[in-house]
């Protein structure tokens, strides 16, 4: 037998080339044969944009201001009953059941042609059964939460849909995809009511970074999905076909009716070769809603009152508001606030546009006088803070877990470079950050009785050790729970005290004080009941001057 040799070079490139090879059948292997397992609105273009966007964990997820995916603590996951397949219910259909899907009539006209195949019907039973009991079953409850969370937004969408002339089944459309939650996030990145992918909400209008997910709103996000139905009933003139590209990308659809030769939705899905499960699964479940939706009553749900009016209206808030302080000064509870308003992930607006929020009728003139001037209110949705020796934009960011372009956004910053005395705006991180409500009353109490004037120079040890009172003390009586921001001029709560430590309230006269052996500036300031620090500046002292006894201070009291 002939050996062939190879010289080294070429050995070793072909021993290269293998072990690419290899290495690259590794990487692919695990998503070869993944199938999608949470409903998401994608497109076909999309593919390589929003591989970077997918987890493949259970946690919900959040698109951050790079595009890159962390875990949302702000959003909620979807519900579990929105699973890909309907598991089967045990009970026979009741006659009120079979006469509703006998059915042919309705009060909608739904321009979806409802084919009762036996996936419908499954997700049919499993939205409407009972048990022997004659209690709700799980599919059943989910339903009846549905139905109460769509109440607000039903006559909104339905106006929409009506306005662009689309068949209104598709109202029911969020059903489906979220159960009309609109701080739904999936698996896969998709968030909404409407259940966008980061990628797709952008193409269609939707601003999705590390301030703001409008995929959360309502409202603006139910405008690009009518725009993105619109665009996908064109491409395939089918609303079946329409409606699968809505759940897994006009593109695999696309393949889908090359691949199987037939542009027929149900035809198509008589095979596995085609379409994902959850694409299979998609337009039954969404005819055994519409079947549901048109027969409230004869199934025992209550019916839906078109004509609610939850009583808001929007107002344009300009980039980089305080959220939390406009909610404040409009008499809106931070958790209403963020409730009629899911949209925002920040206590922050976006710097560089203008969003619109909602609040009830009622509290729209008290947010317009607080949006004509914002420098008069305290701004709780922001902290300040000083840059200290080592400091770093990374390191900075780190701390405050904030995007470093955020931190320079907000401070209008383009250098790397970062000074050691210099102050720098945060941006609050959102609810986990809003400032807690019994605090807030504290640090309202205290500011009423206040009884000192923070001076320059002043800490809040100082403060405490002049007054005689623990440092623990004197920050619960003022809702502090750091002494870092302390400034010039804020009003502060001493327990015990008397008014004090503003050289400029009243008619003042000078004294003449000698020091004694043992005096220190603390204890005299405290005799005469004046802030430390006056004392020193009235005598051209600073805190590491030493006095003697037989010095003559000059003091100013009442």
């Amino acid at each position: 037998m002939r050996v062939l040799r190879v010289k080294a070079p070429l050995r070793a490139a072909l021993v290269l080339f293998c072990l690419t090879l290899l290495l690259g059948c590794a990487a692919k292997a695990p998503n070869q044969s993944a199938e999608p397992e949470s409903a998401a609105v994608s497109s076909g273009n999309e593919t390589a944009a929003e591989a970077v966007e997918t987890s493949s964990d259970n946690q919900t997820v959040a698109v951050e201001e790079s595009g890159s995916v962390s875990p949302a603590t702000e959003g909620e996951r979807l519900d579990p009953e929105l699973a890909a397949e309907a598991p089967e219910i045990p009970q026979e259909l009741t006659p009120q059941q079979e006469k509703v899907l006998e059915e042919k009539t309705s009060e909608l006209e739904f321009e979806l042609d409802v084919k009762e195949t036996e996936t419908f019907v499954r997700y049919f039973k499993y939205f409407t059964a009972r048990d022997s009991q004659g209690r709700s079953t799980r599919g059943r409850r989910a339903f009846e939460r549905w139905l109460e969370r769509a109440r607000p937004y039903l006559p909104y969408v339905r106006e929409v849909i009506r306005q662009r002339g689309l068949p209104e089944d598709l109202i029911f459309l969020p059903f489906a995809e979220s159960g009309y939650n609109p701080k739904a996030y999936s698996r896969a990145g998709a968030a909404g009511m409407w259940q966008f992918m980061p990628f797709t909400g952008r193409k269609y209008g939707l601003e999705v970074d590390w301030w703001i997910d409008q995929r959360r709103d309502p409202y603006k996000a139910t405008h690009s999905a009518v725009d993105y139905l619109t665009r996908l009933h064109e491409m395939f003139d089918d609303w079946h076909l329409a409606l699968a590209a809505y759940n897994a990308g006009e593109g695999r659809v696309g393949r889908a009716i090359k691949r199987s030769g037939c542009n027929d939705y149900f035809e198509m899905t008589e095979s596995r070769r085609y379409l994902p499960r959850e694409t299979r699964n998609y337009v039954p479940k969404i005819l055994a809603i519409l079947k549901i939706v048109k027969n409230l009553e004869e199934l025992g749900f209550k019916p839906i009152d078109w004509n609610y009016d939850p009583k808001l209206k929007a107002v344009d808030v300009p980039g980089g508001t305080d959220l939390l302080a406009m909610a404040d000064a409009s008499g809106v509870p931070w958790k209403e606030f963020e409730r009629l308003n899911p949209a925002y992930r920040r206590t922050v607006s976006p710097p560089d546009i203008t969003t619109k929020a909602r609040l009830p009728q009622d509290k729209i003139q008290p947010a317009l006088a607080y949006l004509e001037k914002p420098e008069s209110r305290p701004y709780a949705g922001y902290s300040r803070y000083k840059v200290r020796s080592g400091d770093s934009w990374w390191r900075i960011s780190r701390r405050f877990h904030v995007p470093i372009a955020v931190l320079k956004q907000v401070n209008k910053r383009y250098s790397n470079l970062l000074k050691p005395g210099q102050w720098l705006t945060i941006p609050a991180q959102g609810k986990a950050l809003a400032v807690d409500t019994s605090v807030e009353k504290t640090r309202q109490v205290a500011k009423r009785r206040a009884n000192y004037t923070v001076c320059s120079g002043d800490t809040l040890w100082e403060i405490a050790r002049a007054h005689q009172i623990s440092l623990s003390s004197l920050k619960q009586a003022n809702g502090l729970t750091s002494g870092r921001y302390l400034r010039v001029g804020q009003k502060l709560y001493i327990p015990g005290g008397v008014v004090g430590g503003s050289s400029g309230s009243g008619d003042l006269r000078e004294i003449t004080y000698q020091v004694r052996r043992g005096d220190t500036i603390w204890a005299i300031a405290r005799r005469y009941n004046v802030n430390p620090s006056h004392l020193l500046s009235w005598n051209n002292l600073t805190r590491h001057s030493i006095i003697r006894p037989g010095q003559e201070l000059t003091i100013k009291v009442d």
